[in-house]
């Protein structure tokens, strides 16, 4: 269930980040621009009945282009994209898929759960931001173990893998229900890697946000540029 978590995650991320409160319209003419140079702004494109394997929707599509098109399909009496189809922003060759999916099933209820076997991720660990603008690699030793404090390395790249400099950034730490275990604001890694240690008090699955808050001294104003990683502590 990992990865598609992972894609309705980025993609609402990625929309909530571009869509400053109370939100945008879809029927607007234009969104606004996106944080790359060479990009088409953001705007609804049109309307369109879209096939997927959890039924046939009208949606509004809603596009931008930066190398290739970029589409995310939304119905407005759905919670969730019905489908989408977005590409990395690279300055060279051709851009690599971002995050692609579609919606698989709808229903009422709580569906069955399915069986799953807790996998630990091993270090490093790479993502990269819901526009496509910057790359965060997470990096420690393992196994985290409980009570004992762990020191994680964040490094800082821009959408070509190049090391930033004067990066501010935030790092939280939250357990599987929500509770906060570290939440460090206005952190700072002038050379484009950040230091940060965290002593976990029990076993489990923990999530690790950082939100990148401005580089080489700019902040990056309504824009927001994060990344979650899942780490395991045993």
């Amino acid at each position: 269930m990992a990865p598609y978590r992972s894609a309705y995650s980025r993609s609402l991320h990625w929309l909530a980040s571009f869509v400053p409160k109370p939100g945008q319209s879809l029927t607007a003419p234009y969104w606004g621009k996106i944080a790359s140079i060479g990009g088409s702004a953001i705007a609804p494109s049109g309307s369109a009945k879209v096939q997927v394997p959890a039924g046939t929707f009208d949606t509004t599509v809603i596009s931008w282009h930066k190398g290739v098109d970029n589409n995310i399909w939304i119905n407005p009496n759905i919670p969730y994209p019905v489908k989408a189809e977005t590409f990395a922003d690279v300055t060279t060759g051709n851009p690599p898929i971002q995050y692609i999916f579609e919606l698989q099933a709808v229903g009422q209820g709580q569906p069955p759960l399915p069986e799953s076997q807790v996998v630990i991720p091993k270090p490093p660990i790479t993502h990269q931001t819901a526009a496509g603008t910057y790359f965060i690699r997470l990096l420690w030793n393992a196994p985290i173990n409980v009570g004992i404090a762990e020191e994680f390395s964040v490094l800082f790249m821009d959408n070509s893998q190049n090391i930033l400099n004067q990066v501010s950034y935030s790092f939280q730490v939250t357990s599987s229900n929500d509770t906060i275990i570290a939440d460090l604001k206005n952190q700072k890694a002038p050379d484009g890697t950040g230091i940060q240690t965290v002593k976990f008090p029990k076993a489990g699955p923990y999530t690790i946000e950082v939100n990148v808050e401005a580089v080489a001294g700019r902040p990056l104003g309504i824009f927001i540029e994060s990344v979650r990683f899942g780490v395991v502590v045993e």
